[in-house]
Parts: structure tokens; sequence; C-alpha cells
């Protein structure tokens, strides 16, 4: 199972993992983690689902493959979320947390609470781990996207530096765009 999706190949893991249960026994919670977490990344959360009943109920992954799904809905997922975060602020499961208010922020299009939960996450996530690249990549991504959008709305050009220092130089930092 472990072999297949490292491999990405979300279909055959998908297949082993029901396989291995049928045969032999019920997988330990923490391997469900992995391959619902591997199922979801590979854009299979309708099969996620399945294994929803081995996790936590608060579990980050839980709500993440809830709300993919429309099982839950987004201000329910950000309520859940938050509600965790207090409890567990620095753990590895807060890192799923944000991603979750991550998720609910890019569908909502709030550029602010997007980058926000992304800088969260990747700050609780080592960075030495395989998706430490993808991360940073993504969140790069979401500076250039919320710029972007603050450039079109302000109608600012790109490289007018003068123009992007006058707007940032106004706005008050509770207030600012980004």
């Amino acid at each position: 199972i472990d072999s297949y999706l490292d491999e990405r190949n979300q279909r055959e893991g998908y297949l082993a993992m029901l396989r291995y249960q049928q045969d032999f026994q019920a997988l330990p919670p923490e391997r469900v983690a992995k391959y619902v977490g591997a199922l979801a990344a590979g854009g299979m959360e309708k099969e996620a689902v399945a294994w929803l009943a081995y996790l936590d109920q608060n579990h980050p992954l839980r709500l993440q493959v809830q709300l993919k799904t429309g099982l839950l809905t987004a201000d329910a997922a950000s309520t859940q979320a938050r509600a965790a975060l207090k409890k567990t602020p620095t753990t590895m499961a807060a890192a799923g947390y944000w991603a979750v208010l991550g998720q609910v922020a890019a569908m909502k299009g709030d550029f602010t609470a997007a980058i926000e939960a992304q800088e969260q996450s990747l700050n609780l996530q080592p960075l030495e781990d395989k998706n430490a690249a993808s991360r940073k990549d993504a969140l790069w991504k979401q500076y250039q996207s919320a710029a972007r959008d603050v450039g079109n709305r302000e109608h600012l050009l790109a490289g007018d530096d003068p123009a992007w220092l006058t707007l940032a130089m106004g706005l008050p930092a509770a207030k600012a765009p980004l």
C-alpha cells in the first residue's frame, strides 16, 4: 500500500487498502490517516470518505475530506478547525487545521486568510519533509495571486513601484489588503 501511495498511484493503493482490510484486519488509525491524506491529495476524496470512520471525530484530515466532498459546510469546517486550534495550537495536527482554514479561505476568495493559513501551516510542519518545496511554492503563488488581485482592484501596474509604495504607506496595518 505504501509503495503504491509513494508512487502516487492512489487507485491501486486504494484497492490494496480494501483488500488488506478484507483479508486481514482493520488498519490502525495512524495508517488510515496516512492513506486518507494520500487519497485526498490524489483527488480521490470520495473514496477517502469510506475511511473517515476510522479517524478521530476532529482529525484535520476528516475535516478536509468532508469539506472537499461537501459533507461539511465551509463555516462548519472553519468553526471546528478554530475550536481545535484553541486546544492544540502548536502540534502537527494544528498544521492540518490551518490547512482546513486555508481551504475555506480559498473557497471564499479571501486571500488574506488563505495566506495566513498557509504561513501558519508551513511554520508548524518540518521543512525537511518531502512536501516542503511544494508547500513553499503554493505559498508563493498565493502571494502572487493576492498581489495581482490588489493590483487589479487598485489599478496598479506591475513594476510601478512608487504607486505600490504609495498604496502600502497609505493603508493602516489592520486594513491592509495583504
